[in-house]
């Protein structure tokens, strides 16, 4: 028996809009893209490793596996594993359309919640969790930047840090086990405050930091703007 008092879950709220590129996209254009005018004009690029920071406050994590509950035809709700956690997300309302110049796409609002099961419940939970339907290794390599909001300015800070109103941004390779295509997610995670309050601070991290770059030749538009769980929906 599972005992209760072990499991505490961590609740985490966000407002979100996210792309997928499919696998014909070229990473590297869309990379260089992402890091900014300074990319490959720094030498202290190309010494960064894995985990690390790099001067312009993108870190890129070290690969990752998640697994991912396939749901059929559902996709309000996502089920992972990550590195010893069960995360359960469940969509909070309908998607809001967003459109500004050439971008588009849809907001989505989330709940989160987190489990750090004890050592002795661990094994207990992962024979029910196969138990519960089919389950997909993604392997992810992310890179990730992050603002904080006070009041209205937008201040990059580094990823390690936890505002109490930001805006995470990731650019990830991602691929399924067992199938040698990978693609390309790019999105925008806002937390903080009320969802009115995350919108907000969605909207104003995009178009700060869109106009640090140049804009974008590849497609981000309703197409293929969707979340994890609708794209998961591709390997049912």
């Amino acid at each position: 028996m599972i005992n209760q008092h072990t499991i505490r879950p961590y609740l985490f709220q966000s407002a979100e809009i996210r792309w997928f590129l499919p696998p014909d996209t070229e990473w590297e254009f869309v990379l260089e893209w992402f890091m900014g005018k300074d990319y490959k004009k720094n030498d202290q690029f190309a010494d960064n490793t894995l985990g690390e920071i790099f001067p312009n406050n993108i870190k890129r994590e070290e690969l990752r596996t998640d697994e991912y509950l396939i749901i059929p035809s559902c996709t309000s709700v996502g089920v992972k594993k990550r590195q010893g956690k069960l995360e359960v997300k469940s969509q909070i309302g309908l998607p809001e359309k967003y459109i500004h110049d050439s971008i588009s796409g849809e907001i989505n609002y989330w709940s989160k919640w987190s489990f750090q099961p004890s050592e002795s419940n661990t094994s207990i939970m992962e024979d029910d969790l196969r138990l519960s339907g089919e389950w997909l290794k993604i392997f992810k390599v992310r890179y990730l930047l992050k603002f904080s909001q006070l009041k209205d300015d937008i201040i990059e800070i580094s990823p390690e840090e936890w505002p109490e109103s930001g805006c995470q941004i990731e650019l990830t390779q991602i691929w399924a086990e067992n199938d040698l295509q990978k693609w390309t997610s790019f999105g925008f995670e806002a937390f903080g405050g009320s969802f009115q309050n995350m919108k907000e601070n969605l909207t104003d991290s995009i178009h700060f930091f869109i106009s640090e770059r140049k804009r974008p030749s590849f497609l981000l538009d309703s197409d293929n703007s969707m979340s994890y769980p609708e794209w998961i929906q591709n390997f049912k």
